[in-house]
């Protein structure tokens, strides 16, 4: 037992740099840009469920406030107070939801999906209630600016999270994937 821990640790730890890693891919569009993070929040809680996938994404939001992680290196508490904080905390709700919805069928598409896309929803909407008052924006600009320009591209990233990461649980021996379930 002890070393299924360890390894489900350092599994965690691995998918906390992935996240940190598609956090570095940045198109600057205005106020939010446009990352690879919620891909990478999507895949880690789609392939390490509830618990373990919001065990890593909280390493790596805590990894922010220390080493520059966050989108384009950006790095300490003031981010998560900034315009951008409320999508960047909602991650682990996003994860949450993913991993409730993949534990109800591993390996089903349409749980896989359905999780990613409500996840994706929740992180555009309280990152878009946060944006309005930290930037103190109107309704409609904040709208347009936290949620408008991304459904599109978080419906993309979703389903492709969705796929990518059943590819990869079904290419994962199932003893290793036992170990992360303990």
């Amino acid at each position: 037992m002890k070393n299924s821990k360890i390894y489900q640790i350092i599994i965690a730890a691995l998918f906390a740099s992935l996240i940190a890693i598609l956090a570095q891919i940045v198109f600057p569009i205005g106020t939010v840009p446009v990352t690879l993070q919620t891909l990478g929040v999507g895949i880690t809680a789609s392939i390490l469920g509830r618990k373990l996938g919001v065990l890593s994404i909280g390493i790596y939001i805590l990894l922010g406030l220390i080493f520059p992680v966050y989108a384009g290196g950006s790095m300490g508490i003031h981010v998560w107070f900034g315009p951008t904080g409320g999508f960047l905390l909602s991650f682990l709700l996003m994860g949450w939801i993913i991993g409730y919805f993949t534990s109800k069928n591993d390996d089903s598409i349409i749980f896989t999906l359905m999780g990613n896309i409500l996840g994706a929803f929740a992180v555009l909407f309280i990152g878009t209630i946060w944006l309005k008052f930290a930037a103190s924006l109107d309704w409609k600009t904040a709208f347009i600016a936290g949620a408008g320009v991304f459904i599109p591209i978080e419906l993309g990233k979703s389903v492709l999270s969705s796929f990518v990461a059943l590819s990869v649980k079904r290419a994962i021996p199932e003893k290793y994937l036992l170990k992360l379930k303990n």
